[in-house]
């Protein structure tokens, strides 16, 4: 069947994510909480969830992997695994190719299962503050459920299984009105077209991300337009940080059926505490074998034991190149007289490569790369 042909590619996904994930950003949570949500029969009643994930991402690269069960207040409930990446491939300052992909399966106790796989090429095109992409989405979806059996005192039920597959163009943009170290604020754009059992379909949405300090704010507003009728489709989640550890999530939302597994559609309001890994920018590497900074210079510093050549460059001196200096362990190192204030920073390796440290605060440069950020006081010395 198409379906498991299909299935190679979530294995895929995860072997090309691995090597560019080694030794980058990982995060561990679990949400538990309650509200109210819509099982798979379209009935909406109180539900219980719980829910541990794992991510791990890098600046070209990001693999999420989740789990969830749902209690329903009748004494129903679903289970659920997921897994989803997203790779890019710069092919210059501007232009990138990405490969997204996601793989889910539910079981429910209503004599139901679920399953879907998708996988989505593109070409970005990035003009800092905007980002451009277009592409192709394929996916397939799979449906099992009990079929009534024939009359009998032996008889059992029967599986039947529906599988469909679509696949189309999709297209959209981002734009980064705020970026900084604590702020930022993002607004989305998103367009896919499907044809699924000969009925064609498309789903507009449009998103707005504000993060500011320890909360985080994302809201959807989106319409699907499907046999001359359309119908609306959005909703809202925050998260507050109670702690590094602890959060508060609550969420909203109104969402469209799924096409391809035939499920419903349907609403959830949810309150959850979120238990998570600790996060935050990690301490730069240390230079071994080197004296601490004069007072008044800041040393930054990156980890490249292979290089040949190492130098810096920031905001504060217009992105001019400064030699680095290489210690005993690998760590390249600068101690520099920078002003106080907030400034975007990057290393060169081997006069071609930029790069930014493990575990700093990093966001895109506008050119297909990452910068990371450098907050200096009054007389700093890092």
């Amino acid at each position: 069947m198409l379906f498991h042909r299909a299935l190679p590619v979530a294995a895929f996904l995860l072997a090309a994510a691995t090597p560019s994930l080694s030794a980058q950003h990982t995060a561990a949570q679990l949400a538990v909480g309650g509200g109210s949500a819509t099982d798979v029969r379209g009935i909406s009643s109180s539900a219980m969830t719980v829910a541990p994930s794992l991510a791990f991402w890098s600046p070209n690269a990001a693999l999420r992997l989740g789990l969830s069960g749902t209690s329903f207040a009748g004494g129903g409930w679903a289970a659920g695994a997921g897994m989803g990446a997203d790779l890019r491939f710069p092919t210059g300052r501007l232009l990138a190719l990405t490969l997204g992909g996601a793989a889910n399966a539910t079981a429910t106790s209503y004599r139901a299962s679920y399953s879907s796989l998708s996988a989505t090429p593109a070409v970005e095109l990035r003009l800092a503050p905007l980002a451009l992409f277009a592409g192709v989405r394929a996916a397939a979806g799979r449906s099992s459920f009990a079929v009534a059996p024939a009359p009998g005192p032996l008889s059992q039920p029967a599986r039947g299984a529906i599988v469909r597959t679509s696949t189309g163009p999709v297209f959209g943009g981002r734009l980064t009105l705020v970026s900084s170290p604590r702020t930022a604020v993002t607004l989305g754009f998103r367009e896919e077209r499907a044809r699924v059992d000969g009925v064609g379909a498309t789903d507009r949405a449009a998103t707005l991300s504000l993060i500011g300090g320890s909360v985080s704010l994302t809201g959807i507003l989106g319409a699907r337009s499907e046999r001359a009728a359309t119908s609306a489709f959005g909703g809202m989640r925050a998260t507050v940080g109670l702690s590094r550890v602890l959060g508060l999530q609550l969420g909203a939302e109104r969402y469209p059926g799924d096409r391809l597994t035939g499920t419903l559609g349907g609403r959830s309001v949810t309150a959850a505490l979120v238990l998570r890994t600790p996060s935050g920018p990690r301490p730069l590497p240390r230079p071994s074998g080197v004296a601490a900074p004069a007072e008044g210079l800041t040393q930054l510093s990156i980890s490249a034991r292979d290089a040949a050549a190492v130098d810096v460059a920031g905001d504060w001196n217009g992105w001019r190149p400064v030699e680095a200096h290489r210690g005993a362990n690998g760590v390249w190192y600068a101690d520099l007289m920078i002003p106080p204030g907030t400034w975007r920073y990057a290393f060169r390796i081997d006069r071609r490569e930029w790069r930014v440290p493990d575990g700093s605060a990093a966001t895109d440069d506008g050119f297909g790369g990452k910068s990371a950020w450098l907050t200096v006081g009054p007389a700093s010395s890092k």
